[in-house]
């Protein structure tokens, strides 16, 4: 019998029972991309395993294989869409200290987001983008989602 995976936020925009703003921005057999819905910066884009996985040591062996790649790809996108100055690239993988259906997050970092949190970078710079509530309107993620479509379907992952 299937593992219930409703009420875990990723499964539930996968299945249709949530909004997934922009839809997906690539598809693969085994991985989602989707905008982030959290209060990082408009081009934050998650890697999302189809399957309900919490932990990267679960992951199968087709799974891993093509996560260097798409990671590659994503960040590429990323880069091309947003012209940062960097993109990080960090796994999320719990909900109010819970594991969670993991993700890894692909978020462009601009020197006006260093210039807003000083003296934040790495993980600090998230937890105060994060603490600070700003969500890219619903409209701009629908076109970046667009954008990053385009662009990741060109690239062939």
């Amino acid at each position: 019998m299937p593992e219930d995976t409703t009420g875990c936020v990723v499964c539930d925009m996968l299945q249709g029972r949530a909004a997934l703003p922009g839809g997906t921005a690539h598809e693969t057999s085994h991985w989602v991309v989707m905008h982030v819905l959290g209060a990082f910066n408009l081009g934050s884009l998650a890697i999302v395993p189809r399957r309900h996985v919490l932990h990267v040591a679960d992951l199968d062996d087709d799974e891993t294989a093509r996560l260097g790649p798409l990671l590659r790809d994503v960040a590429a996108a990323v880069t091309a869409l947003t012209d940062p100055v960097r993109v990080y690239t960090c796994l999320w993988s719990h909900t109010g200290g819970e594991p969670a259906h993991i993700h890894f997050v692909l978020q462009p970092i601009h020197r006006s987001d260093m210039a807003d949190h000083p003296g934040r970078l790495g993980p600090a710079l998230q937890a105060a983008m994060l603490e600070s509530g700003d969500k890219p309107a619903v409209e701009a993620v629908e076109e970046f989602v667009a954008r990053a479509r385009q662009v990741l379907t060109t690239a062939g992952s």
